[in-house]
């Protein structure tokens, strides 16, 4: 098997769920146009609908953004069409229309969610991926959507996402064996996404020693973007771009 393709996640800053401010809505078309026009990296967040559809859209739940309690996994794309996000008239998208927008004009790093079956989400990206004539990566907290996109796309840079931020709900009986297996994931995928506050953490640490790319998240403002890149290979930055 050839050789992955990593050069693509250090090629330039990385617009967290695109390039987005007050008048524009975060993983809005809006804010992935932008990204584009200023030529850098998107990473935007996907989760699975109740018909099949892949939404681009952060949340578990439309109330932050939408102003709506109800749980994005359980909306058809017809239902989803009839929000807005953050009072504007921008509607949440699909990932293929996004990707129809960025036409391989500039890498794209999919965070795949996982408050739906693990199978059906991985299988409903192959769909929407297949033939995508442009560079992209994907990544995930959970282990076994990372291990099974590993099986699935054997071209494209797989990651594993990790902080302080998984491991908040976890018991302490839990927590041991969880970090084991989240390590082991690490490890085995082709790049890491790490919190800014875990940069330093000694499994960090080991894997850059052998040259496992490592992006970091989120940063905010130019300082902790310049302390960061000390230790990451690039940075996810959030309305600084």
């Amino acid at each position: 098997m050839a050789k992955k393709d990593l050069s693509f996640l250090s090629s330039a800053l990385i617009a967290h769920r695109g390039l987005h401010d007050n008048k524009v809505p975060e993983n809005s078309l809006a804010a992935f146009g932008a990204a584009v026009r200023s030529g850098y990296i998107i990473e935007l967040d996907v989760h699975l609908l109740a018909d099949g559809g892949l939404a681009v859209f952060h949340d578990d739940n439309l109330e932050r953004m939408c102003g709506a309690n109800v749980d994005i996994k359980d909306l058809t794309v017809r239902k989803m069409r009839k929000y807005r996000l953050a009072g504007t008239e921008e509607k949440i998208p699909l990932l293929k229309d996004v990707l129809a927008l960025i036409h391989g004009a500039v890498p794209v790093i999919v965070e795949v969610k996982y408050d739906a079956p693990i199978g059906e989400t991985v299988n409903a990206l192959v769909d929407v991926l297949d033939g995508y004539n442009g560079d992209f990566a994907l990544k995930s907290f959970h282990p076994l959507i990372v291990r099974k996109l590993k099986r699935k796309f054997r071209n494209n840079p797989v990651g594993q996402l990790y902080g302080n931020v998984m491991f908040k709900d976890v018991s302490r009986a839990k927590e041991w064996a969880f970090r084991r297996i989240v390590n082991w994931s690490m490890r085995h995928s082709d790049f890491i996404s790490v919190q800014k506050e875990n940069l330093e953490d000694p499994n960090v640490e080991l894997l850059r020693k052998f040259n496992k790319p490592i992006l970091c998240w989120t940063i905010c403002d130019n300082e902790e973007r310049l302390e960061a890149s000390k230790l990451a290979d690039n940075c996810i930055c959030e309305k600084i771009l």
